[in-house]
């Protein structure tokens, strides 16, 4: 693991040293993660748990732009937390920490040029991720990140900003739950239900943001007719 991180401090480190030349703009996220499944069926930041990691943004022009993000994302629950006579009997709980790398689109509904003073926007994303779990038995999960926020640039340099994702994944493994227990030498009273595949887990993040801008904003000169 130590190993890993340092070979991660390593490409971001070379990811920051290029962003002037390429108009990336490094940030840090940071925020609350919570899972819906077959423990947490509908409650919204039920057992929020810390969200941090890096994002790296380029914008392709006033309204588009693409994000790749790198995050840490804690998930945790517990049947005890609800009044469910089932769950109550199951009294099955988690705690899961897993790796996220998504590479997203942002849509700002206002015009938001980069290095501009005081721009605001309200914007969409969406967009595809892979989650690395070490605790499942499939170790490579794919999910589909969409959601909303907000951002506000408070100079040339700096963007802050907040946004609530969902994120759709194609496994029910994020609570750990074991496996139905059918099988033919089962005796009746062993024989029981305990998940459904058919229902896969999310999971959501809400978060706030800051990224870094670079590069100034150009300015025409007059004197060579270019920026």
């Amino acid at each position: 693991m130590r190993n890993k991180l340092i070979i991660l401090i390593i490409i971001l480190s070379v990811v920051t040293a290029k962003a002037q030349k390429f108009n990336v703009q490094p940030g840090i996220l940071g925020g609350v993660s919570y899972y819906m499944g077959e423990i947490n069926h509908s409650k919204l930041f039920y057992s929020p748990k810390p969200t941090f990691g890096f994002i790296f943004k380029h914008d392709i022009n006033k309204h588009y732009g693409l994000r790749f993000d790198v995050l840490q994302v804690s998930l945790s629950g517990s049947d005890l937390d609800f009044t469910n006579g089932y769950q109550q009997t199951r009294a099955l709980s988690f705690n899961n920490k897993i790796y996220e790398f998504a590479l997203k689109t942002e849509f700002n509904f206002l015009e938001f040029p980069t290095g501009r003073r005081e721009s605001f926007t309200t914007f969409i994303t969406g967009g595809v991720a892979l989650f690395l779990d070490p605790e499942a038995a499939s170790f490579f999960n794919m999910s589909i990140p969409a959601g909303l926020g907000i951002k506000y640039s408070t100079g040339k340099r700096l963007t802050i900003g907040a946004e609530w994702v969902y994120r759709k994944t194609f496994t029910d493994k994020l609570d750990m739950i074991p496996d139905n227990n059918y099988s033919p030498t089962n005796n009746f009273t062993e024989i029981k239900q305990i998940t459904s595949d058919n229902n896969k887990d999310w999971y959501a993040i809400g978060a706030i943001f800051i990224t870094y801008n670079f590069r100034s904003s150009k300015k025409w000169c007059p004197a060579y007719m270019k920026k």
